[in-house]
């Protein structure tokens, strides 16, 4: 079965979006480090240096020690780091709260799945056999499939060229700038897990939604944006409000016209309030809700909504 609304597929990056590999990729650069006669690096330390690659790992490593590095010794300790780590690499790593619940939910969906990341293929692969995800994706590019790693778009759009899909109908979850980056250079809409693998705040990220959790991400993007604007239409007309009214019952209001037009355009300002009548999860319910309203779009809706709930109160009221 397929998705009929959008996003046709999600992507996801894999280490702080998927899984929390930092522990291992620690393990592996201090055992690196080690061997050419380098001090350690503590875990906060190592985590922010992951992004962008191995090569890049490594180079903020040698940075951070204050010593250059050029390309060909680079290369040498790169190679050297990656016999060390693929091995090992579920040894400590952990999956993230919802990645298998949130995963198995959109594939029930008919939606396509992904895991695009600068991490080496075949690492990839067997984190993703680990934790029983890899059957559930239809396509995985890792870092060596070919294109620039992300912040550059290559990778997105050779997951989407291997999907058969157009950008405008995928979403990728990521948590870093470089995912950020890499989907609006691609044309893909992108929502950032809050507390990933970056320094940087979830405004400076500045990613099209974001969530606190994997579980929140379907409800922070899929009703957020224009292509699923239609959602609100799945309200049912029988939704009761704490006054016990049915809205849409052609009796609470005068003729079908106004019925009509109640139902149409309540429906947004209805969606908005069931929401936030819902206790929210971690804060995240709250804060979803409020960003589905947020653009210059927005505000004319909720104009034009004022301006027809006045005439149809004036309708009920002439009826009455």
């Amino acid at each position: 079965m397929a998705a009929t609304g959008w996003p046709k597929a999600v992507l996801f990056d894999l280490d702080g979006t998927l899984v929390d590999s930092a522990p291992d990729i620690h393990a592996a650069l201090n055992e690196t480090l080690e061997s050419y006669g380098e001090p350690p690096f503590t875990l906060d330390a190592v985590t922010r240096m992951i992004g962008a690659g191995v090569p890049k790992l490594i180079e903020r490593a040698y940075a951070a020690l204050d010593k250059e590095l050029d390309p060909a010794t680079r290369d040498r300790i790169v190679d050297r780091f990656i016999k060390i780590y693929e091995p090992r690499s579920t040894e400590l790593t952990t999956l993230y709260a919802g990645a298998s619940e949130v995963t198995r939910a959109l594939r029930q969906e008919g939606r396509a799945l992904g895991v695009v990341t600068n991490k080496p293929g075949h690492a990839t692969e067997e984190i993703l056999r680990h934790f029983g995800l890899f059957d559930l994706m239809d396509v995985v590019v890792g870092g060596d499939a070919g294109p620039a790693k992300k912040p550059e778009p290559g990778l997105l759009l050779l997951a989407c060229e291997r999907l058969g899909l157009d950008p405008a109908d995928v979403l990728f979850v990521g948590d870093s700038e470089n995912d950020v980056a890499a989907a609006k250079a691609a044309a893909i809409k992108v929502v950032v897990i809050v507390g990933g693998y970056t320094a940087l705040s979830e405004q400076e990220l500045a990613a099209d939604a974001a969530a606190n959790g994997l579980s929140e991400v379907p409800e922070a993007s899929f009703p957020s944006w224009p292509e699923r604007s239609h959602a609100a239409s799945r309200i049912s007309a029988q939704t009761s409000m704490s006054s016990g009214q049915v809205i849409g019952d052609d009796d609470d209001l005068p003729g079908d016209w106004a019925s009509r037009e109640w139902t149409s355009i309540s429906a947004p300002y209805i969606t908005l309030w069931m929401r936030l009548r819902t206790p929210p999860a971690h804060g995240g319910k709250l804060k979803a809700a409020m960003a589905d309203y947020r653009t210059a779009e927005d505000v004319i809706l909720w104009v034009t909504i004022g301006f027809w709930l006045l005439v149809v109160a004036t309708a009920f009221l002439i009826g009455v």
